[in-house]
């Protein structure tokens, strides 16, 4: 299926989402997108192809491979499940779970650090 083809076809059911690049893309026809990696985007639709329309944060337009991309929403549940897990199996009480929110609250602060660094990264290259 072409670009135009996948142009065609109804945009994605939820009416949009947000995803972070894994790595970096570089466009390969007009109407593709560059991707940098820890760069956050937003899919406008979706096509059975792989490809995505989304837009960046500096508002450009164009066509992602959807294998480069991962939606926000599933990171936060990975670390929610991982988070209820280690609470369930650890067997911790009292003041030894808030000490653990506060390390998770860190190394969430140290990982949106790290995507800002990347995402000034690609700025300067691009």
């Amino acid at each position: 299926m072409t670009h135009a083809e996948a142009a065609q076809l109804p945009s994605s059911k939820d009416g949009g989402f947000h995803c972070t690049a894994l790595t970096d893309y570089s466009a390969a026809a007009t109407d593709e997108l560059d991707l940098c990696a820890g760069s956050i985007y937003t899919v406008i639709q979706t096509s059975p192809s792989g490809w995505w329309y989304a837009e960046d944060e500096d508002g450009q337009y164009g066509w992602v491979p959807s294998n480069y991309l991962v939606r926000l929403e599933d990171v936060t549940e990975e670390e929610d499940e991982k988070k209820e897990k280690t609470k369930t199996t650890s067997g911790q009480q009292g003041g030894e779970e808030e000490e653990d929110e506060e390390n998770e609250e860190r190394k969430k602060k140290a990982k949106r650090k790290s995507i800002v660094a990347k995402q000034n990264k690609c700025k300067d290259v691009h």
